[in-house]
C-alpha cells in the first residue's frame, strides 16, 4: 500500500513537472512568434522608409555628422576596391580565392 501511494505521488510530481515544462515551451513559442512579428513590422517600416528616402538629401544629412561621414567614407572605399578589382588581371591571390583586403577589414579600419 505504501509503495502505491509513493508511486502515485511520484507520478503526480512527474506530471506537474511535465506540465510546467509544457507551459514554459508554450511561453517560449509565443515570445518567438511575437518577436518574429515585431521584426517583420520593423523590416516593413525600414523598407518603406528606404523607398521614400531621397539619396541626395540623405547624403547631405550624412555629411553633417561624424558617423554619417564615416559611413560615406567606408562606402567609397568599398566602391574603389571593387572598381580596382574589375580593372586588374587575375593574380595569384585571386586564383586562390583570396583577397588582399577583406571588406570587413576595410569597414573595421575605417
Amino acid at each position: 500500500m505504501m509503495q502505491e501511494e509513493q508511486q502515485q505521488k511520484s507520478e503526480a510530481v512527474a506530471k506537474k513537472l511535465q506540465q510546467e515544462e509544457d507551459q514554459k515551451l508554450l511561453r517560449k513559442n509565443r515570445a518567438e512568434k511575437e518577436n518574429e512579428a515585431f521584426a517583420t513590422l520593423l523590416q516593413k517600416e525600414e523598407d518603406w522608409a528606404s523607398q521614400k528616402a531621397n539619396p541626395d538629401i540623405e547624403g547631405k544629412l550624412m555629411m553633417k555628422t561624424n558617423t554619417g561621414r564615416g559611413v560615406l567614407v567606408v562606402e567609397r572605399i568599398i566602391q574603389l576596391e571593387e572598381s580596382r578589382k574589375i580593372g586588374l588581371e587575375q593574380n595569384y591571390l585571386n586564383e586562390l580565392g583570396m583577397e588582399p583586403i577583406a571588406k570587413d577589414d576595410m569597414v573595421f579600419l575605417a
